[in-house]
């Protein structure tokens, strides 16, 4: 008769810890904070632009930059489009001769603006001023409105404009970053696209503003180490607000730019001296005109 033995084998034998209450809840608050910051890392997206106008070669929209974060702009803010388009017809420009890139690329010929010249073109006023205006009532207090120009020339040179524009302290700012700066290709455009306010090259124009605006002066420092937008600011004495007596003007068919005159007459005259000036089209001068004859 056969017998089986059986031989048992020893089990392993298992360490069991005592966890302390103290290391369970440290551990636990570091998996909690681990998650946070993830979830955190995650989700720190920039915020999205809000676009104004959007153009093959032309763009004003809004987006919040980090000076607007340490320093909150008063934003909404009212300007008429008017106001803005006579403010930067005031701007002149002297060519800056020893840092022009133009002698130091020799194949980029481009059109030079005269000595103390206007800086910008009527239908460039136009189209800032219609866009900003409107961007300055829709911004945020951490948003700035920015703006970016193209000025196709031959050979496939581009010549960039861009900048932006905000309100603080009762001024208007206003930045250049780049002025007429030639360029070939697609990759300074894209550049400049991205963030308007990005300094490609030392400007070639020394740009002058009106009466009203003063330039700030960067610190030693901060011109040798940063490449910093043209800044220009524009002492505003009664900032515009949305107040009743704007609602009563509109109500009275006032027409923006025009001064509170009970005279036709003046207000006739105030009228073409805008259309003159290339401040309104043909189209705005007689619709304005016949507003305010059907207002009397």
């Amino acid at each position: 008769m056969w017998k089986i033995k059986l031989t048992l084998l020893p089990l392993p034998r298992y360490r069991y810890q005592v966890i302390n209450p103290n290391q369970l809840w440290v551990t636990l608050l570091i998996l909690i904070v681990s998650g946070l910051l993830t979830q955190q890392a995650c989700t720190s997206t920039p915020p999205p632009s809000r676009i104004l106008v959007e153009e093959p070669t032309r763009f004003v929209r809004l987006e919040v930059t980090t000076r607007a974060s340490k320093r909150p702009n008063g934003h909404p803010w009212v300007i008429q489009e008017e106001e803005l388009a006579k403010i930067l017809g005031t701007f002149t420009v002297n060519p800056r001769a020893n840092l022009s890139r133009g002698d130091k690329f020799g194949y980029m010929a481009v059109p030079q603006l005269a000595q103390s010249s206007l800086a910008f073109t009527q239908p460039q006023r136009r189209f800032l001023a219609e866009y900003l205006s409107d961007a300055l009532q829709q911004a945020t207090p951490l948003e700035e409105a920015l703006f970016y120009m193209e000025e196709p020339q031959p050979q496939d040179i581009t010549l960039l404009t861009s900048g932006g524009v905000f309100f603080h302290d009762g001024q208007l700012h206003i930045l250049v970053a780049n002025f007429r700066l030639p360029t070939i290709g697609q990759a300074e455009p894209l550049k400049v696209k991205a963030n308007p306010l990005t300094v490609l090259a030392p400007p070639e124009y020394q740009l002058v503003p009106g009466a009203q605006g003063t330039v700030r002066d960067y610190s030693t420092w901060e011109q040798f180490l940063l490449a910093l937008p043209q800044e220009f600011i524009i002492k505003q004495e009664t900032p515009q607000t949305h107040s009743s007596s704007t609602i009563s003007q509109k109500e009275q068919h006032e027409e923006p730019g025009l001064s509170n005159s009970s005279s036709l007459t003046d207000k006739l005259r105030e009228l073409d001296t805008m259309k003159a000036e290339g401040l309104i089209t043909e189209e705005e001068f007689h619709s304005i005109r016949a507003k305010l004859l059907n207002s009397y």
